[in-house]
């Protein structure tokens, strides 16, 4: 098991950073740690809270004593994270991961790669994204991505809260044509697991295929990062609240990779 995004020391930091508290609560039989993320309900005496994809067995004591702490009367655990996903091996060679993927996926890569003078594909780490331009260009991709698929818009703080919680330990795959941004995607890593996360497209991009390419570009920094999973962070997983995700799981199921449902 990787440990998971939400359990790390800058998920938290960045939690705090956007109005959470957080908590660690402690299984001394196995000696792990995992965190609570905890918010006032505004106006009242109570507080709502998140447990998600802890790693290992949890012990309910200690969540209860958080829960009287806050006064929570919600504890939320899987029901805002998908329960289904889709992990990568990174130990596998390029040519294996690449001969695992799906014909028309391992088409458009190399298609995209084709396009290179008309596309520049540029790996920004989150240490220097912060302190560039990238993060408003990329916000306003994501939110031209965000309009046309209907879905929510990340707000600017909290982007910018994980790109700085993060820092080298996040980094942005940029697709540019003509000097303009066409696609991008955000990754976030753990100990051991890369996090596929935000992305955004043109109508230009997609034409040349650099939605795909960027997730593969992004698969190779893990790597090169020696990790050891890259995680698509959830697929449809036959939910109602979820329905809207059908159309890029088919995308991140073409890149191969095993289904991992949590339970």
């Amino acid at each position: 098991m990787i440990q998971d995004l939400r359990q790390t020391q800058e998920y938290a930091q960045y939690m705090r950073q956007i109005g959470w508290q957080s908590e660690k609560i402690f299984n001394s039989q196995f000696s792990i740690s995992n965190y609570i993320y905890i918010k006032k309900l505004p106006l009242l005496p109570f507080s709502v809270a998140k447990l998600q994809r802890p790693v290992g067995p949890i012990d309910w004591k200690e969540v209860e004593k958080v829960k009287k702490k806050y006064r929570i009367i919600k504890l939320i655990t899987e029901e805002t994270v998908a329960k289904r996903t889709i992990w990568i091996d990174l130990r596998k060679s390029e040519k294996q991961l690449l001969k695992e993927m799906k014909p028309k996926t391992r088409y458009n890569i190399g298609f995209a790669q084709r396009q290179r003078k008309k596309l520049i594909i540029k790996i920004i780490d989150g240490s220097v994204l912060s302190k560039s331009d990238f993060v408003l260009e990329f916000l306003k991709l994501l939110r031209e991505n965000a309009k046309r698929l209907r879905i929510f818009g990340m707000p600017q703080k909290w982007f910018e809260a994980q790109v700085s919680a993060f820092g080298n330990k996040c980094f942005a795959v940029l697709a540019s044509a003509k000097g303009r941004l066409v696609a991008g995607n955000f990754f976030m890593v753990s100990a051991d697991g890369c996090f596929y996360s935000h992305n955004g497209s043109v109508d230009t991009g997609r034409k040349l295929m650099a939605p795909t390419l960027c997730v593969w570009e992004g698969i190779k920094e893990a790597k090169r990062r020696k990790l050891k999973i890259f995680d698509f962070d959830g697929i449809y997983d036959g939910s109602r609240v979820l329905r809207r995700w059908q159309g890029f799981t088919r995308f991140k199921r073409g890149f191969g990779g095993e289904e991992i449902t949590f339970s």
